[in-house]
């Protein structure tokens, strides 16, 4: 029953765990990833959120016909615009490699390109951090060329961190409700 003049307090949380304001929220974190090559502790070891845990390609030397490319990437479940990504590398870090953004998966676009040795190690002061402005989609990519020891080991990541907010909302299908609360005076 509603009554004239009383308050209502909604709070309402959502099946995937996120807020309303995502800003400074890990959006990569616990989301469905992809790789060319799995070799140590599985594809989403490098967006679990733990800094021990860490996604390795094992590269050419252990996949001779794939070459010294390696390929990793998240889908976000829903349409980002990307702010920023953060990343930190184990010694099998890229020294050239891009990051990529797409809506479907299929048809990718170049955020930024890289061509220099980033910094590795699992700590806060080891992300490497990519500012953007405008990026929109709903999969982010690192694609390497080459690495460390000429991508001997392929790459090895520790976390890959997106940042951004929503880029729309489609009234279709709006988010899943688990719960909600009211409370009134």
């Amino acid at each position: 029953v509603v009554c004239s003049g009383t308050t209502y307090t909604f709070t309402v949380y959502y099946e995937d765990g996120e807020p309303d304001d995502l800003e400074g929220w890990n959006i990569a974190k616990g989301k469905t990833a992809y790789a060319g090559h799995v070799a140590e502790n599985g594809i989403a070891a490098a967006n679990d959120g733990k800094k021990d845990t860490r996604w390795g390609s094992n590269g050419a030397a252990h996949y001779p016909a794939a070459g010294a490319q390696d390929w990793w990437y998240v889908d976000l479940g829903d349409f980002y615009q990307v702010d920023q990504i953060k990343i930190l590398f184990e010694k099998a870090a890229p020294t050239d490699y891009d990051l990529l953004i797409s809506n479907n998966a299929a048809s990718w676009t170049v955020i930024g390109t890289y061509t220099t040795q980033p910094k590795i190690g699992n700590t806060d002061e080891d992300y490497n951090v990519y500012k953007f402005t405008d990026k929109v989609g709903r999969y982010v990519k690192i694609f390497a060329r080459n690495g460390y020891n000429n991508m001997q080991y392929g790459i090895s990541i520790w976390e890959f961190e997106v940042y951004g907010k929503h880029a729309s909302i489609d009234d279709h299908n709006p988010p899943s409700m688990t719960s909600a609360s009211l409370s009134g005076t």
